[in-house]
């Protein structure tokens, strides 16, 4: 079955992009606002990044057994639905049981509708 690189390849976008964000926003954070801030901006940036990978492996895994399209389309929907859910158990612990910023947290969140934004912005202009 022939199946289209478009998802992997933006996910591997998205990864290198938000592990940038990463790098640079903990450090920019935790030396205007201090470690609490920048620990939480780790986090929330973190969170995407990994979820990215994750996701990526999962699609290479269906591939090679042969899912349809479709069905692998209807999966990766569902787990990023399954992120929202997972972001708002992040926030929580974050608020609850640590000392943490969240405000830091959000913005770290916040950090893949920017990366998503930027990746876009670099295409457009490449073209």
């Amino acid at each position: 079955m022939m199946y289209d690189q478009t998802f992997p390849m933006y996910a591997k976008r998205m990864i290198i992009w938000l592990t940038g964000m990463l790098i640079i926003g903990t450090a920019l954070i935790t030396v205007i606002w201090g470690w609490k801030a920048g620990l939480a901006w780790a986090i929330g940036s973190f969170f995407h990044a990994a979820f990215f990978y994750v996701l990526r492996i999962r699609y290479f895994k269906w591939v090679s057994k042969d899912a349809e399209p479709t069905a692998i389309g209807k999966k990766i929907a569902g787990y990023a639905g399954l992120r929202f859910i997972l972001e708002i158990v992040i926030a929580a612990v974050v608020v609850i049981y640590t000392p943490l910023n969240v405000i830091g947290l959000i913005g770290g969140l916040l950090s893949l509708p920017l990366a998503s934004l930027l990746e876009r912005a670099v295409n457009v202009i490449k073209k």
